[in-house]
């Protein structure tokens, strides 16, 4: 009786004092394991970072998907299978130093440029500061294409479209980067892709002659030449101390042109395309 009186107030001590316990075993734990949650577009720079760098381990759970894209020398739309990271911890060699990669179980239902991602390494073996650095710069340069544009489409939908957006989860509806290049949501830089590279797949409609297709009038010119003057004269209101800003209102029936001259004239100017809309 005293044996099992005894157990019993051992167990009841131990699920009392679990909190603590936990919170020790994962402090001297942290002694030996770095962890640490990524959030927003570090963890998409990461995780590009890890396919297109690092080495991915042959063995451990996979996760395969697809999408139906533009394959550029098949010149068809076909599906395009690809490997992408999941709630299981997929290793990646540096070297011989592994590292650790999962998504968040809380945000495995998100889509991946706004899901949390978890990496685990031993410590020592990596600069985590280092690592974000590194790993942003190659996402910047992915995603400028090598050239450095500003013009982007960048589209936000829906009553929040109104408030600022980019920190956690509260990210738009969909964004398009890099040179007008809309396909680059869909060829997410967090997978590696079967067959095809990533640089081989959608129509690179963003690149070339922006008016080269377009059939305006001739006052047009008038506006664009108009809009470049203002564009070169930042100097110029700066030491006027005169805001720099410029605003055209553009009004018209659907079809007749008003988002293909915004379109062709930032891509002229090499400027982001900023689109917002609300429902009722």
């Amino acid at each position: 009786m005293n044996e099992l009186w005894m157990g019993g107030m051992l167990v009841g001590l131990l699920a009392a004092f679990w909190g603590r316990v936990k919170e020790l075993t994962w402090r001297l734990v942290g002694l030996l394991i770095v962890r640490a949650k990524l959030e927003s577009d570090t963890s998409t720079a990461v995780l590009y970072y890890c396919w297109s760098k690092l080495k991915r381990s042959k063995t451990g759970d996979k996760r395969f998907g697809s999408i139906q894209e533009f394959v550029r020398p098949a010149k068809r739309h076909l599906v395009v299978g690809f490997e992408d990271v999941g709630v299981q911890s997929v290793v990646f060699w540096q070297g011989w130093r592994p590292l650790l990669a999962s998504f968040d179980p809380a945000d495995s239902s998100k889509p991946a440029l706004s899901s949390g991602v978890n990496i685990s390494f031993v410590r020592g073996t990596f600069n985590l500061e280092q690592l974000l650095v590194e790993s942003i710069d190659a996402l910047n340069e992915w995603r400028h294409k090598g050239n450095h544009s500003r013009f982007r489409v960048d589209k936000k939908h829906g009553m929040g479209a109104v408030r600022r957006r980019g920190f956690g989860n509260d990210k738009p509806d969909s964004v398009k980067y890099g040179n007008g290049n809309e396909c680059m949501e869909r060829t997410n830089p967090d997978r590696r892709f079967l067959k095809w590279k990533r640089s081989e797949l959608c129509a690179d409609d963003g690149d070339g002659e922006p008016w080269g297709c377009l059939a305006f009038p001739k006052d047009i010119e008038v506006v664009v030449d108009e809009a470049k003057r203002w564009l070169a004269s930042e100097k110029w209101y700066r030491e006027k101390k005169i805001p720099w800003r410029r605003g055209f209102l553009l009004y018209g029936r659907p079809g007749t042109g008003k988002t293909s001259l915004v379109r062709a004239m930032s891509q002229d100017m090499d400027l982001p395309v900023m689109m917002r809309s609300s429902m009722a």
